[in-house]
């Protein structure tokens, strides 16, 4: 199981336990749209909509992760964190990762929470951003199958990351090595100071454990039953469709760039019973639609080359969204090997020397 190789540490620096809804981070994109606005005038606009939402929703104003003056800024920080903002000074903006995710919402009918296209956008830059500790409360919650309280997974989580790290790191690349040493680090030194202190806090792990508890339980792969969580059903075909590697007795699971390249929005769409796509001649028609849609929106400032991965996810999710069918980014890689004609223009990948420098070319014919 060893000959898998790891190619990432993927943990989010700083998480708060007020931002644990998904929905109001995405609302605020929404609400910042194509502007770059003042964080003070983006945070009463946000405000104003709270209040609003919380008289037609029962299901927003019941959700754990209040919106306030104050958890505005985590999920600010949140939304910085998972790509999908940018800030300068006191202004931000949507990143190329947040305008992406604006694009795909244009048009579409209000809902008052997740759709299931949403779940999947989420789902694959969390993954990229934050597997090593998603799949850690996953291998924790597997381990207790008749449910465990979430004072429990917070105070067992530490353990199970240290091991995890332990077992991760001789097998990561030098840079990866480094960065995963200096969370296990921090980690050895917190779990150190909480047994001077106290063997029960109530407050470990209180601003990590809980936010993405609630981010897995909106996004279907965890249930909670009488203050029980366990994993979902469909989130039990999830957790078993990820990569294993193993250390000494122990085996855990992961992510890497290749599966992300070639499995993940198979696995991810298990939670929302999205089909594979199996007429590839018939996807390609479709896709040159979605495609001069993407190149007319994003290609203003006359530059004939597209981001990559901002072009594959939109394809991807764009099919999810008209046919309720997949592929995954190494069909999308094969066809633009080869080229795609619409109308008039031939789109076609170059290859970068790194993952962030290739890009899709376009020539007039």
């Amino acid at each position: 199981m060893n000959d898998i190789k790891l190619d990432r540490y993927r943990l989010i620096k700083g998480t708060n336990t007020q931002t644990r809804n998904l929905y109001i981070a995405l609302n605020i994109l929404k609400i910042l749209g194509q502007s770059s606005l003042p964080l003070s005038f983006l945070k009463e606009k946000t405000l104003k909509w709270d209040v609003k939402e919380k008289i037609s929703s029962t299901w927003y104003k019941e959700h754990n992760g209040e919106l306030t003056n104050l958890s505005f800024n985590y999920y600010i920080d949140l939304l910085k964190e998972i790509g999908f903002l940018s800030q300068i000074g006191e202004v931000v903006r949507s990143s190329r990762n947040g305008q992406l995710y604006l694009f795909l919402n244009e048009n579409q009918e209000a809902s008052k929470r997740l759709k299931d296209w949403e779940k999947i956008f989420l789902l694959y830059f969390i993954l990229q951003k934050d597997s090593d500790a998603i799949i850690c409360l996953l291998d924790l919650i597997a381990d207790h199958e008749e449910g465990i309280i979430e004072k429990d997974i917070r105070q067992k989580f530490n353990n199970y990351l240290i091991k995890r790290l332990k077992a991760k790191i001789p097998i990561l690349p030098a840079k990866a090595r480094d960065d995963a040493n200096q969370k296990l680090r921090e980690l050895s030194l917190i779990d150190l100071q909480r047994k001077l202190i106290s063997k029960d806090s109530t407050s470990i792990n209180k601003h990590f454990v809980p936010v993405r508890l609630e981010w897995l339980i909106d996004i279907g792969i965890l249930k909670r039953e009488k203050k029980k969580y366990q994993i979902s059903s469909k989130g039990k075909k999830f957790y078993e469709n990820l990569i294993r590697f193993s250390e000494k007795e122990n085996v855990y699971k992961d992510i890497t760039e290749n599966w992300l390249k070639c499995r993940v929005f198979s696995v991810i769409s298990i939670l929302v019973d999205v089909k594979p796509c199996n007429d590839i001649a018939k996807y390609i028609n479709k896709l040159r639609v979605h495609l001069m849609n993407y190149f007319n929106k994003f290609s203003t400032d006359g530059a004939y080359r597209l981001n990559v991965e901002a072009v594959y996810i939109y394809l991807i999710i764009s099919s999810i969204k008209d046919t309720n069918t997949y592929v995954e980014i190494n069909d999308l890689e094969k066809i633009f090997a080869k080229g795609v004609v619409a109308d008039g223009l031939l789109f076609y990948k170059k290859e970068g020397g790194r993952k962030n420098e290739s890009y899709i070319s376009i020539k007039i014919l």
